[in-house]
């Protein structure tokens, strides 16, 4: 039976209730008890999409006997029964259930990918993830959590830069001034990209075994752009302990 980790979050009605129902009908649910539930930590909305309102967030360990994608159908269904209408793409919701982990296993299928490919740069995942479960290795990475997330509090704040132009790098550090992110901007510097913050790849060149966000270059410059300062805004914005 392994042990299994979700995130939950949302941004409508009451959410910490909303969470308790949950954790309750997945309590229910035959082959899924719940082992353990984070703190909440309340963060700001990702992405234009995402609404105004701030977010709720926290970590729940599962022991299931059900199989990975099995387990995925339970949690989709336990977001409707919830309230989750699924009409914006990443827009405001009433819960989202995101499986972070199925024990550490690796799966990777039109429906699902664990670990969750982006948990491990993101500070509202990693946060209350790290809080339960810190020596956890991430088994792409090899990393624990603990250590990812030391890699994104180490200050300053460095964005490690592979395959970008100087007009793209000038044009990405006006973005982050206009937002009032207090980021430093590495480009293809081995040593920086060890010590921490987060990694971005837009080529095929040798970097550091280091975690890294890998991004298409044929993207648009401006969508490339909104990418990347969504992705600082969840690496480096710092959650909320709110109970």
């Amino acid at each position: 039976m392994p042990l299994c980790w979700i995130g939950l979050g949302g941004n409508q009605g009451r959410v910490a209730d909303t969470f308790v129902r949950a954790l309750d009908r997945l309590a229910a649910t035959p082959g899924v008890t719940p082992v353990a539930i984070s703190r909440h930590y309340r963060t700001f909305p990702m992405g234009t999409a995402a609404g105004n309102a701030f977010f709720l967030n926290a970590v729940a360990g599962l022991n299931v006997s059900l199989p990975a994608l099995e387990l995925l159908d339970v949690l989709q269904d336990v977001e409707r029964q919830c309230g989750r209408v699924r009409t914006i793409r990443w827009g405001p919701r009433t819960l989202d259930l995101d499986l972070l982990a199925y024990g550490d296993d690796l799966l990777d299928t039109p429906r699902l990918t664990v670990p969750h490919p982006d948990a491990w740069r993101r500070r509202f995942v990693l946060d209350p993830w790290t809080a339960l479960a810190p020596t956890w290795v991430h088994p792409v990475w090899r990393l624990s959590l603990a250590e990812l997330r030391d890699r994104l509090t180490s200050q300053p704040h460095y964005l490690s830069l592979y395959g970008v132009t100087e007009d793209f790098r000038c044009a990405l550090n006006n973005a982050l001034v206009a937002l009032r992110q207090k980021v430093v901007i590495s480009v293809a510097d081995n040593t920086v990209a060890e010590s921490g913050g987060l990694v971005v790849q837009m080529d095929n060149a040798e970097t550091p075994r280091v975690p890294r966000l890998r991004l298409d270059a044929n993207l648009p410059r401006d969508a490339t752009i909104e990418t990347i300062l969504d992705a600082v805004q969840a690496a480096f914005d710092e959650p909320v302990v709110v109970d």
